[in-house]
């Protein structure tokens, strides 16, 4: 078991007119505390000899509806987005000096701007180019939510993004997700985003091996069950107290664990060897669904202080068995969509072949959103389309954090009727779910 993350939330003044001073003023006194919070936190936890992979930052989202000069009448945009782009550059140079990783800066909550139009479509389509100005910017787009329901003009436009975000580097396509009912301070990338007043700090883990060497020493299911939800009680019991006292002492509130069972590319960091080691023939065989929900009503029954998605995760390309198994044609889409009927995530680091096209990204989107809706519960949707590759073809990612496969198998769509709602949602703008 490691600390995948450690991500703290906190609010910039992106948008005030403040000349970059000031601007560092307000940096230099936040960073204090946060370098603090990062050097007590590490020391804590090399004493119980657990790693943390990873230090991260976490923002109020780039774009908002009030006191946005990028909304302002007669606005010079591009000027604006320089100044915003300027900011996190200097937000960038913080993080390194204070050894944070890895910043996410939520584009925006898409699902709140009812009056979505032009202007929010143009910001949009700039926000590829700031993925590629920063190596450790990460970003999501909220675009369905419990309340307002899918915004279909930024569904149209996120799928347009997915589809150009890997053009110059498919790897930065992993740094982009689309996001549905996600609630703040989800310590897990790139989906978090912050919103308070006053800074957090949460845990994610990666603990995918717990749950394989737990199926190992159990007798049966039952067993399994118990020993699992005993020994995510003892990492809780263990981490809390250090996390809470570390937090009280940097004044940076303590939010809480992401227990989502995280895995690695290792075959004894799997999630899907933890579904086979269940009885399951294959992660996509029958009986995979039965598994999911097994470790997910683990999680549920966890009486302790869980945020973010707190439930089962399939990253495909950053889980050896999964990547395998989708080389072998186990499990396509559907069944993706099936398990996230109970999974965290939903669609994670999903290898799609070159030629996708924005319409059929589109409605891979729509479903995943009407499954967050209908279900009262967070998704993603982290789709990586690879320019070039086929659906025979494999990937070529060289990173330890990710393996390689088969591109994912695609239901192909064929000319659009006058009835498509890809083609409508300019019409359409908005669906509610009641």
């Amino acid at each position: 078991m490691k600390i995948r993350a450690l991500t703290i939330g906190t609010q910039f003044p992106f948008y005030k007119h403040q000349e970059p001073s000031n601007f560092e003023e307000v940096l230099s006194k936040q960073f204090q505390s946060f370098k603090q919070l990062i050097k007590d936190s590490s020391n804590a936890f090399n004493k119980i000899e657990i790693e943390t992979q990873t230090t991260r930052i976490c923002t109020q989202p780039l774009y908002v509806r009030e006191k946005n000069p990028l909304r302002a009448q007669g606005v010079n945009f591009n000027k604006e987005l320089d100044n915003l782009r300027n900011k996190i550059e200097l937000l960038n140079k913080y993080c390194k000096r204070s050894r944070i990783t890895l910043i996410a800066c939520l584009s925006i909550l898409a699902d709140e701007f009812e009056d979505y139009g032009e202007t929010e479509k143009k910001f949009i389509q700039a926000v590829p180019g700031l993925l590629d100005d920063f190596l450790n910017l990460y970003t999501s787009i909220q675009i369905a939510s419990q309340n307002r329901g899918i915004n279909l003009l930024a569904t149209k436009d996120c799928a347009k993004m997915i589809k150009q975000i890997p053009l110059k580097d498919p790897f930065t396509a992993h740094k982009f997700t689309v996001n549905a009912n996600v609630p703040p301070d989800t310590p897990f990338f790139p989906a978090s985003y912050h919103l308070s007043d006053k800074p957090k700090f949460a845990i994610a883990l990666e603990m995918a091996d717990e749950v394989v060497s737990t199926i190992e020493s159990s007798n049966s299911i039952k067993d399994f069950q118990i020993k699992l939800r005993e020994r995510f009680l003892e990492i809780y019991n263990e981490l809390f107290p250090i996390c809470q006292s570390i937090g009280k002492e940097n004044g940076v509130e303590f939010h809480g664990f992401d227990f989502s069972p995280a895995p690695f590319p290792e075959d004894s960091k799997s999630i899907g060897q933890a579904i086979e080691n269940l009885g399951i023939e294959y992660f996509g065989a029958r009986g995979t669904f039965f598994a999911v929900s097994l470790i997910m009503d683990v999680i549920k029954s966890l009486d302790c202080k869980k945020i973010g998605f707190s439930g089962f995760m399939q990253p495909i390309l950053e889980d050896s068995v999964l990547s395998k198994r989708l080389d072998g044609g186990k499990y396509n889409i559907d069944s993706l969509l099936l398990y996230s009927a109970t999974c965290g995530t939903g669609l994670d680091c999903v290898p799609l072949p070159g030629d996708v096209s924005e319409r059929e990204i589109f409605y891979i989107l729509l479903d995943l959103l009407s499954l967050s809706l209908s279900l009262n519960k967070p998704l993603t949707a982290r789709l990586m389309p690879i320019p070039g590759k086929k659906e025979s073809d494999r990937s070529e990612f060289e990173s330890i954090y990710f393996c390689n496969s088969k591109m994912m198998k695609l239901k192909r769509l064929s000319a659009p009727s006058v009835k498509d709602l890809y083609e409508n949602a300019e019409k359409i703008r908005y669906i509610k779910f009641s």
